[in-house]
């Protein structure tokens, strides 16, 4: 009968509700569109989530780590703070982000139309997912990508315009004078980045990309 009074009161805990903690995560953590909570931990004394005595501190910040949030709190007395702690929830956090519909494999095209923009939770995932397909950036696959997998940042790649062996015009500015060579490039880039080149005498050269055909020698 107590394994079975003490499993209730565990449900119990664990269906925890609060409208003044569900204010709180939506001013402290606006980045979600919607977190799910359960107490799982409070200060010695306190035996609800709801207890008047205890005050979210605005001022410290909430710290989330995994699927747990630490949420600071004072215990109030007489009106005024007469301690510090902490609040321990349990919680599923949610953002709307890109999941894809199908097995991409690395190296492949990323298409828009094979992910689907939904909201969905996120409390495993570390990196960026705030992404955004416009029509003059196209990316490929870093990684393979699964199906109903959530789209990071570092599954995806800019697709690059210059690969690895294509032959190139490469320049080097010295004072006044302009300086062109042909180079092979020894890694795969975009606009903008940095990549490494050789000439035909086998020098290797550190070259920022212009375009498609041109690079600028740095290094």
């Amino acid at each position: 009968m107590f394994s079975f009074l003490s499993f209730i009161l565990y449900l119990f805990v664990f269906a925890d509700t609060s409208s003044r903690v569900d204010e709180y995560l939506k001013t402290e953590l606006p980045e979600f569109s919607r977190i799910e909570f359960q107490v799982t931990a409070l200060p010695f004394g306190i035996e609800s989530i709801d207890d008047k005595r205890l005050h979210f501190n605005s001022e410290r910040k909430p710290k989330l780590a995994g699927s747990y949030l630490y949420v600071p709190v004072d215990i109030m007395k007489d009106g005024k703070p007469a301690s510090i702690s902490t609040v321990t929830l349990k919680v599923k956090v949610y953002k709307y982000a890109f999941i894809s519909l199908k097995q991409i494999k690395k190296g492949e095209m990323i298409n828009p139309t094979d992910f689907e923009f939904a909201e969905c939770e996120v409390s495993a995932v570390n990196s960026d997912i705030d992404i955004r397909f416009d029509d003059k950036t196209v990316f490929r696959a870093k990684v393979n990508i699964t199906p109903q997998a959530i789209l990071e940042s570092n599954f995806i790649e800019k697709n690059p315009v210059i690969k690895i062996g294509k032959e190139i015009n490469a320049y080097k500015v010295s004072g006044n004078i302009l300086i062109s060579f042909n180079v092979k490039a020894r890694q795969d880039g975009t606009i903008g980045e940095s990549i490494k080149v050789m000439r035909e005498d086998n020098k290797v050269f550190k070259a920022e990309i212009i375009d498609s055909a041109n690079v600028k020698i740095i290094e």
